[in-house]
């Protein structure tokens, strides 16, 4: 079921399948009387406007509004044998608190449309987990994220923390993110000075896929196994993307302008620096995927393989001449 209206009494029913989402709206228009439903079985918990609360053991489908001071946690949500939409969905709350909890076979598993809200130490697998959409200053760590269509996205969200997180993508699906930091195609909300740091990302199309969003910063992540390391489309400025390991993707960073007419959009001031590249299919580490000088980017100190050769081998003959030096020293 799909909620666009306000004021709709859902009382009694017992879904089967799929439970309920919710659209966007003003917070009058999450007025509803939802009570005593279920999804497959478990319940299907509704709340308006309710605080200090702890929710736990089995969900069905989870909806809070306007809330305040909530905490799931040692939960379970979601279906082997059935596809559901959203799994919990956060709507003008404040200090949500998701941890320790397992989400299963979803298309967003948390939708996050509140500011503050704290997602850690949760499992995730089969699906979209985690969408920050106007979630300013989240935090989001130590998670596990498998067989994801996209693990982590960002739209209008600034200040939030994403942190020691693995994730790993679904090989069947195309497009795959496991970091999607930018605007949605038909708005011009970015994201702006969100800290992505220490986290593992595998086996996507993109391991990180910055659009139309400025001033973040990615720093000393693991991007492995993926078609492109680090995507950076065009009207994405000033990140700053450093001591990365970017190792055995197919390229490790693309930068891309686009061209259409006379309107050129590129991407200004972004500083990479200090990262490692490493077995990646292409030798360029940084592409432009498209003609003419990008905007200006400053790029210091990336450590190629023939580099890191270089510096051991560097390293072997100074040692063996200490060695040498201490050698005659001691005779």
């Amino acid at each position: 079921m799909f909620i666009v209206s306000a004021h709709e009494k859902i009382i009694n029913n017992r879904f089967i399948g799929g439970g309920i989402s919710i659209g966007y709206g003003e917070k009058e228009d999450y007025i509803h009387e939802i009570v005593n439903n279920t999804v497959n079985g478990r319940p299907l918990y509704y709340f308006y406007k309710k605080n200090n609360i702890t929710i736990t053991g089995e969900i069905g489908d989870i909806i809070l509004v306007d809330c305040e001071n909530i905490t799931i946690e040692n939960a379970t949500a979601g279906f082997e044998n059935y596809y559901i939409t959203n799994l919990a969905t956060l709507i003008f709350c404040k200090n949500i608190t998701i941890k320790n909890t397992a989400f299963y076979n979803f298309f967003y598993a948390v939708e996050v449309r509140s500011s503050r809200a704290k997602i850690e130490n949760c499992f995730f697998k089969d699906g979209r987990a985690i969408l920050l959409d106007n979630a300013d200053g989240s935090i989001v760590r130590n998670n596990v994220i498998k067989d994801s269509g996209m693990g982590i996205g960002f739209h209008a969200t600034d200040y939030a923390i994403v942190e020691n997180n693995y994730i790993e993508g679904k090989e069947k699906e195309s497009y795959r993110y496991g970091l999607y930091i930018g605007a949605w195609y038909d708005d011009d909300y970015g994201n702006k000075y969100n800290i992505c740091r220490n986290n593992t990302i595998r086996n996507f199309t993109y391991g990180i896929f910055i659009f139309e969003s400025s001033n973040n910063f990615i720093i000393n992540n693991s991007i492995e196994s993926c078609e492109t390391g680090i995507f950076i489309q065009y009207l994405a400025d000033e990140n700053e993307i450093r001591e990365n390991l970017i190792a055995n993707n197919e390229k490790g960073i693309v930068i891309e302008k686009l061209i259409a007419g006379e309107y050129k959009f590129y991407s200004d001031n972004n500083k990479i620096f200090y990262n490692k590249f490493i077995g990646n299919t292409l030798n360029h580490l940084i592409t432009v995927a498209t003609y003419g000088v990008m905007g200006v980017l400053e790029i210091i100190g990336m450590i190629t393989m023939a580099e890191i050769k270089m510096k051991m081998e560097l390293v072997i003959c100074l040692t063996q001449f200490l060695e040498k030096e201490i050698k005659i020293m001691l005779h």
